[in-house]
């Protein structure tokens, strides 16, 4: 969780009203699947600068949270029975997304360089997705290298 007592209560109140005041009725039904053009524009444009990563509007899908997308993610990209490789230790949201899909979550060791896999797991199970995450391990939180 965040640091709630330092949430900018007041602040967020004024823009709840705000919002309200200057709502119409078409922003009351439900939006776009993918989410508000507006919102999927900035952050393109946002992880562009930030991320160095090319990205159209048309590529960003907002959805409700980290776990949302992990299983959006697993039902579009595999099928049941598949295998999903997941760093171990992982983070547990997503070898419940992989789980809850119908995927088989595979642990991986991980060194310093990443994910470690054998020849033997590459031969015996290989991944249709993998899931790993990016330079700071979780939920050990090892630096890991570029490469």
């Amino acid at each position: 969780l965040p640091s709630l007592d330092e949430f900018p209560v007041a602040q967020w109140r004024r823009c709840i009203d705000h919002a309200w005041k200057t709502i119409t009725p078409a922003r009351l039904a439900y939006g776009p699947a993918e989410g508000l053009p507006e919102l999927r524009r900035a952050v393109a444009a946002y992880i562009r600068v930030s991320r160095g990563v090319r990205c159209e509007t048309d590529q960003v899908f907002i959805t409700d949270g980290t776990q949302g997308s992990l299983e959006l993610c697993a039902r579009m990209l595999a099928n049941p029975g598949e295998n999903g490789w997941l760093e171990n230790p992982c983070y547990n949201g997503a070898r419940t997304a992989f789980r809850s899909t119908g995927l088989t979550p595979v642990p991986i060791e991980v060194d310093r360089e990443g994910m470690a896999p054998t020849d033997e797991q590459w031969r015996t199970c290989p991944p249709r997705l993998i899931y790993t995450t990016p330079s700071h391990q979780y939920p050990l939180g090892a630096l890991m290298s570029p490469r």
